[in-house]
């Protein structure tokens, strides 16, 4: 079962991309890691997963539920 789907995900800050079209699946019951550079996105992806921020354009879903 897919844990989270995101589809074409885009956020802009200011005039800054911040990220530009992600689109991903992870599923349930493993382990995922994410490396980048500082500056990358990393936190912001998660962000915008968690809810804290809200997308430009695209969608998250967790479980099934859009975030």
């Amino acid at each position: 079962m897919t844990a989270i789907k995101i589809d074409h995900l885009t956020k802009v800050l200011k005039k800054h991309t911040v990220l530009d079209d992600i689109t991903l699946e992870l599923e349930e019951n493993r382990i995922h890691g994410f490396v980048g550079q500082n500056g990358s996105g990393k936190t912001m992806l998660f962000r915008a997963v968690s809810g804290l921020i809200f997308p430009t354009s695209g969608t998250v879903e967790v479980f099934g539920r859009v975030i």
